[in-house]
């Protein structure tokens, strides 16, 4: 990545600023090529309109400069709040800045927007939630810590999408944060939770995981159409629960609630692959009834394509 000169940087900072598209697009690639002579102005741009936070955003992500995080975070969290204080529920100009800004943090890949990225999450916007999410991908175990704390304090769609990356990269100290979601009152949240358990019961066999089995044992009895998925998934990870724990029967299950006074285990020294989340359906529904054929085998094909990132 080769510096520009002044006179060429302080062109492209003034093209950025210019409302032909193909004057502004040229001057954000030739920016995204400056190198960290650029990184002041344009952290300064972000709080310029809605249009040139964006492209300065667009550039920063490319610049792959740690110190832009903090000035990205903050502009998405401040960006976040407006959202959430305006009666207007759709604002496409600021859910286009959120995403760049969300996208920006997943390209710089530091921890240190995690919390940023969550409030995100929260965003009504299905493209910003995508772009987050995508964002935490990134950032990858880092990124755990503060997920641990924050779960809780997400919106149902934000629990989701991490209990699917809990599900992926996660470690012995994601079971309790798992098992305190498993009775909350949107059913998609205690499905992914319970997906989720289900992943990290074999590979970490602690105590906590006996705290989801009363829980899991309440949603695998429920009978709900809509509600189908949490059924099966409650029933698959019950015994793998139960399997993983066996060695521990004879311990009571943990009296306090789940979340309070969390074990701090270590992360585990090796990085280990995320385990297949493939799901196995049972040959019947628990009744008796075959599942094999007709409408249960295209009832079927549609949970796998509704599976915790199955690909």
């Amino acid at each position: 990545m080769a510096e520009i000169d002044d006179r060429k940087l302080a062109q492209a900072l003034r093209d950025l600023r210019s409302d032909d598209w193909k004057v502004a697009t040229q001057a954000q690639h030739t920016l995204a090529q400056a190198g960290p002579v650029a990184l002041d102005p344009l952290c300064k741009l972000l709080e310029s309109d809605t249009t040139v936070a964006w492209r300065a955003a667009w550039v920063l992500g490319r610049l792959k400069e740690p110190r832009a995080v903090p000035f990205l975070a903050s502009k998405l969290l401040r960006v976040r709040q407006e959202e959430q204080a305006e009666a207007v529920l759709w604002n496409e100009r600021r859910a286009l800045l959120l995403a760049e800004l969300a996208e920006a943090l997943g390209m710089l890949g530091d921890a240190a927007g995690t919390s940023a990225l969550c409030a995100a999450l929260s965003s009504p916007s299905i493209s910003v939630h995508k772009h987050a999410a995508a964002a935490l991908e990134r950032i990858g175990r880092s990124a755990l810590p503060v997920l641990y704390d924050s779960l809780e304090r997400l919106s149902p769609r934000g629990m989701a999408s991490v209990a699917i990356f809990l599900g992926k990269v996660g470690d012995a100290r994601a079971v309790e944060p798992l098992c305190s979601v498993l009775d909350h009152p949107d059913w998609v949240v205690r499905w992914r939770a319970t997906q989720a358990l289900g992943v990290l019961a074999p590979r970490y066999p602690v105590l906590a995981l006996r705290a989801a089995i009363p829980h899991l044992e309440r949603n695998q009895r429920g009978w709900n159409w809509t509600q189908e998925p949490l059924r099966l998934a409650s029933k698959r990870t019950l015994k793998q629960v139960e399997a993983a724990t066996a060695h521990l029967q004879s311990v009571p299950l943990p009296a306090s609630s789940p979340g309070s006074d969390r074990e701090q285990l270590p992360l585990p020294a090796e990085t280990l692959e995320p385990q297949s989340t493939e799901t196995h359906f049972a040959s019947d529904d628990g009744f008796g009834n075959n599942l094999s054929g007709g409408l249960w085998e295209r009832f079927a094909k549609w949970l796998r394509l509704h599976e915790l990132d199955e690909s």
